[in-house]
């Protein structure tokens, strides 16, 4: 088919709608570019020039008949939400394969923008952050309570940002109020392990996904947007540590005893906390039983590695590359985006504990104990990274091959 320019503008404009949506939804930077391109080109475009950063896509792209056009939108907060997500990586699809007229497009598109919340986010909070209580050496009281301030937690995220201006004060005002709702528990004697609840329930706060992605990203030579979520990762977690050394501050708390349930329990509690993560993600749910065998695979692997290496970089960086293994062939075999499986099966390995114990050890003063601790959780997110980036790699450089051959096989 031949457009007319103001077609093809509209067209264009219709691509950055998908890729800001893409992004809304939780979609790695590469995959908004690849996709805004794979769009032009099933539109004839004889070149697309895609570039895009956390905050801003710009795209070029040249027609036959001289005609080129430039377009660039600023991109909003991220708020992953992976059925949107799998919708809209659908849509892309059948556009790609029978292109549509901009009508159809933008109808279809509404169709996938109607894929939002209301999600069961306080049931996948409070299953998260009891889960992860117990997960890393709690008791089911522990549990019970961490599940509770699970539910606070969730109702702090969907109403603090109507009153706070940014995310970095909604992150120090929830950890502020979830740890001296804690601390207050604390002061029962015997009632609970204060550090354990707190713990799980910073898993719900924690940036560590973003952390992590963002890692990646300068690893696979997305350096400008690893860059900057990185920046603003770590800006998160200062406001977050910050909300909690506060509440530490004011409580007297001893210092944390970890121990390690037996291996069933963590992973028990290991593929309850991904489901409780698939929830708040708004996973589709015939996807759930998925989720919770991801977080089994990630999580047991890393304990057999662990147990045979002692290495604890090397174990988490084959563990999660099990688990980016494990994502990348169900994505493939269910037409879906890996972010989709491999977020919630990297959950258990992003280390909640040890920056609890980072701030527990800042707050007593003990900077043996706060490095010591800070330095383990920079080698569990690079660890993690790594064996991500490893997997992508691996799987682009196959794909790139495959279809190299596919073009020569049809010359």
């Amino acid at each position: 088919m031949t457009y007319t320019k103001s077609e093809l503008s509209e067209l264009l404009h219709l691509f950055l709608d998908i890729g800001e949506e893409l992004n809304a939804a939780g979609g790695e930077v590469f995959r908004v570019e690849d996709t805004v391109t794979r769009l032009g080109r099933a539109y004839g475009a004889i070149r697309v020039d895609v570039f895009a950063i956390t905050s801003s896509l710009e795209v070029t792209m040249a027609f036959p008949g001289d005609i080129e056009l430039t377009r660039t939108r600023r991109l909003g907060a991220v708020r992953s939400d992976f059925k949107r997500l799998e919708a809209l990586n659908a849509l892309s699809r059948r556009c790609c394969a029978t292109p549509m007229t901009a009508a159809e497009l933008r109808q279809e598109l509404a169709a996938a923008r109607s894929h939002r919340r209301p999600a069961p986010l306080y049931l996948g909070s409070a299953q998260a952050g009891g889960a992860f209580a117990i997960f890393f050496g709690g008791g089911l009281m522990d549990g019970l309570l961490g599940a509770a301030f699970g539910l606070l937690i969730c109702l702090l995220q969907e109403t603090l940002p109507r009153l706070f201006p940014n995310n970095v004060l909604v992150s120090f005002v929830a950890a502020l109020l979830t740890g001296m709702g804690v601390g207050l528990f604390a002061l029962i004697p015997s009632f609970i392990h204060p550090d354990m609840v707190m713990i799980g329930d910073i898993m719900l706060l924690i940036p560590g996904i973003a952390l992590t992605v963002a890692i990646r990203n300068i690893l696979v030579g997305d350096t400008i947007s690893g860059i900057l979520r990185l920046t603003e990762s770590i800006v998160v977690a200062v406001a977050l540590a910050g909300g909690f050394m506060v509440a530490m501050s004011l409580f007297d708390l001893g210092y944390p005893a970890p121990a390690a349930h037996a291996p069933w329990v963590q992973l028990l509690c290991g593929a309850v906390g991904s489901v409780g993560f698939a929830l708040i993600f708004r996973l589709r749910g015939a996807f759930l039983p998925l989720a919770a065998l991801g977080g089994l695979v990630n999580w047991g692997g890393y304990l057999l590695l662990y147990h045979l290496t002692g290495a604890l970089f090397l174990s988490c960086l084959l563990a999660s590359t099990l688990a980016a293994v494990y994502a990348e062939l169900l994505a493939k075999r269910l037409h879906a985006p890996t972010t989709v499986f491999l977020v919630p099966a990297v959950i258990p390995s992003i280390p909640g504990s040890t920056l609890y114990y980072t701030m527990f050890g800042v707050v007593r003063g003990d900077w043996q104990f706060a490095g010591k601790h800070a330095l383990l959780t920079a080698e569990y997110a690079l660890g993690i990274a790594a064996g991500m980036s490893i997997v992508f790699v691996l799987f682009a450089t196959y794909q790139k091959l495959v279809g190299r051959a596919k073009e020569r096989k049809e010359r």
